[in-house]
């Protein structure tokens, strides 16, 4: 009977960040992106960067936001990952690449993203580390 109340008492004991679906993550990551021209192909700058990136990930409806952003991106959810394809075409901006973040545990990030604007290409990869964080430290970021 014990083995059974602790059992109920870590399932409801769960993180705040996923009892309502969703969860918040915090993630350290190296950016490289390499700019060029489109007409010449000519190497423009190489840039590598650390940065923090926070994300809001709705698991009930395959959605996610980072804090950069105020709408959602759509996803695939698997049980233990979130898969996204990211296609946006905007305002001269074409966006094209994928993200993928281990979500279960929270783990490793990795993204390849394809910006084109204003005759500059720009190849960004992204690799980095997540670990949950409370909604405080998301709503902070914003």
């Amino acid at each position: 009977m014990k083995r059974f109340l602790v059992l109920g008492g870590l399932l409801f004991s769960a993180s705040p960040a996923l009892a309502d679906d969703v969860l918040f993550l915090e993630c350290k990551t190296t950016t490289r992106a390499v700019f060029t021209e489109i007409k010449t192909q000519k190497l423009i700058k190489e840039e590598t960067k650390e940065e923090t990136l926070f994300l809001k990930i709705d698991l009930a409806n395959n959605r996610f936001m980072s804090h950069k952003d105020s709408q959602w991106d759509e996803a695939q959810m698997t049980g233990r990952s979130l898969k996204a394809n990211l296609n946006k075409n905007k305002n001269g901006l074409s966006l094209n690449g994928t993200l993928e973040i281990e979500i279960n545990p929270p783990g490793q990030l990795s993204s390849e993203v394809d910006f084109i604007a204003w005759m500059i290409a720009t190849k960004v990869n992204m690799n980095g580390h997540c670990n949950e964080v409370n909604q405080s430290v998301f709503d902070a970021a914003k």
